[in-house]
């Protein structure tokens, strides 16, 4: 398994157990809200998307990273498309950025 298809399948396992945010207003509203964790995008976002999310994530004290997987695969997973994310959960925030550090020779905080 690839590192990105870890990352995938993790994000895939915050969605099932519910603690899962995906879409810039589902995850903004969450970050205000004191509910997300870790705020992420999608490595072919737009540079004013990233720049919002970083905005919101610093104001509110969310930790916010860029992943090193793009819109493609995650619409491939969930569906839709979605390039950004909120991980709703201390636990799987943790284990998400652990597979992003692990892999990325740059890990973005934005």
């Amino acid at each position: 398994m690839t590192n990105e298809d870890q990352l995938v399948n993790m994000l895939s396992i915050c969605k099932k157990a519910g603690k899962l945010a995906m879409g810039f207003e589902s995850v903004v509203r969450e970050i205000k809200a004191g509910n997300a964790v870790l705020a992420l995008t999608a490595s072919d976002i737009s540079a004013k998307t990233a720049k919002e999310i970083g905005f919101v994530s610093f104001k509110y004290n969310t930790k916010a990273l860029r992943m090193p997987v793009a819109m493609e695969k995650t619409d491939a997973v969930f569906g839709r498309k979605a390039g950004v994310f909120a991980v709703l959960d201390a636990q799987l925030s943790k284990k998400v950025s652990s597979i992003i550090e692990n892999f990325s020779e740059e890990v973005i905080n934005i």
